[in-house]
């Protein structure tokens, strides 16, 4: 409680709302005024169906709580907290979910990472005499400038195109900012708005600092001094992979970031005896090469959906299967893949899943990814006839 209160006080990320707990309604209901009259002013540019659909009406304010970092260092005896909202029935929340699949195209570029599966195929074809680190921007989500993303978003979008959707780019511009500036969070029956970054659990937050990342790191790499510049450089949201000549690099290339951006804070880890995780990749050294395996943190308690547990049957069949496909896109050796086989067997006995029931599934599993199956044809053949017309020399060629 103590820990929210004090990252909820900060008067340059969140501004509290002075007045009284029940006394609410008059300011959702203001805000809903607000975005009900930008509504009808675009009305006549969109469709029916659109003006319906995010017409906001008993809307709720978010709800914010702090979720532990267990998995990193105590600060005065307690994990660091991430700030989550539920910002489920929130006046803006159906905005959001409209911006979501309009900004795509802004959130990737060659620098990002899809997921775990691509980046440990793509990791193995590097160089490993290449020294590896990783680093990690501090509080990326809270410290995203609002006004310089929405008009990074707002340029981009109508780079070519006059109007989205039948909205000009000065009502789109008007509605990103109403739909990101305009949240009410509820914490411990007091109420704050956000004054500048997106929470994780709004869906305008990884869209957002995708974006913001997108814009910039580009440059910041094509500006970056040759001498410490990295050789690869890959990036999952607020993760980065990056792989340099020299581990006196490493130090240099994190402190030039810093300087690019006030908001922006990194910082990095490098191998330690070879090894380096990163996601959910255990990538080290073998054979001059490097060689990926499902990385487990500490914090890991091995505590799967419990075979006792009433549900259905396909759901235990699937969490198997889902957790075989893991295990085989992430390690990259036989021999390797032979171990975590039987690490998740393990798991799963632990789970009360019976060795049977997981040596099927194991064995449908490999079976389906190397047993070439003969075709078989269900549908009897059928002859066809085709006659063709006498067209007199043509048709003289043609059996000639």
């Amino acid at each position: 409680m103590k820990r929210m209160k004090e990252m909820l006080c900060d008067p340059s990320t969140f501004r509290k709302i002075d007045f009284t707990f029940g006394k609410e309604l008059n300011v959702l209901l203001q805000q809903e005024d607000r975005l009900t009259s930008f509504l009808k002013s675009i009305k006549k540019h969109i469709s029916l169906d659109l003006y319906k659909s995010y017409y906001p009406q008993g809307s709720q304010p978010g709800i914010m709580y702090g979720l532990s970092k267990i998995h990193k260092p105590l600060v005065d005896g307690f994990p660091k907290l991430r700030p989550i909202l539920s910002a489920l029935n929130t006046s803006t929340y159906k905005w959001a979910k409209f911006f979501v699949p309009l900004l795509k195209d802004l959130t990737y570029n060659d620098f990002t990472i899809k997921d775990s599966f691509e980046f440990a195929k793509n990791i193995t074809e590097q160089d490993s005499k290449l020294f590896m680190a990783s680093l990690d921007i501090e509080s990326l989500f809270t410290n995203v400038p609002l006004d310089e993303t929405i008009s990074i978003c707002i340029n981009e979008l109508f780079k070519d195109n006059a109007e989205i959707c039948g909205i000009s780019k000065c009502k789109m511009f008007e509605m990103l900012s109403l739909t990101t500036k305009e949240s009410i969070i509820l914490f411990d029956n007091c109420f704050y708005s956000q004054l500048e970054g997106v929470s994780m659990g709004s869906p305008l937050g990884p869209t957002f600092a995708n974006v913001f990342l997108c814009h910039h790191e580009k440059q910041w790499l094509d500006d970056c001094p040759k001498h410490f510049k990295p050789v690869y450089y890959k990036r999952y949201v607020d993760d980065i992979i990056t792989l340099f000549k020299s581990p006196e690099h490493v130090p240099l290339f994190a402190n030039y970031l810093n300087s690019k951006h006030k908001k922006i804070k990194f910082t990095f880890e490098t191998e330690k005896n070879g090894r380096l995780p990163f996601l959910d990749v255990n990538i080290f050294r073998e054979n001059n090469t490097f060689v990926t395996t499902v990385y487990r943190k500490d914090t890991f308690s091995g505590v799967y959906t419990n075979f006792t547990s009433f549900l259905p049957q396909d759901y235990k069949f699937g969490l198997i299967f889902t957790l075989l496909h893991r295990c085989f896109a992430l390690v990259s050796d036989f021999s390797k893949f032979h171990l975590e086989i039987e690490t998740l067997k393990k798991i799963l006995l632990k789970n009360e899943y019976s060795e049977k029931m997981i040596d099927t599934c194991i064995s449908k599993f490999l079976n389906k990814l190397f047993v070439t199956k003969p075709r078989v044809l269900t549908v009897p053949k059928k002859e066809l006839n085709i006659t063709f017309p006498f067209l007199v020399s043509n048709s003289y060629l043609l059996i000639a």
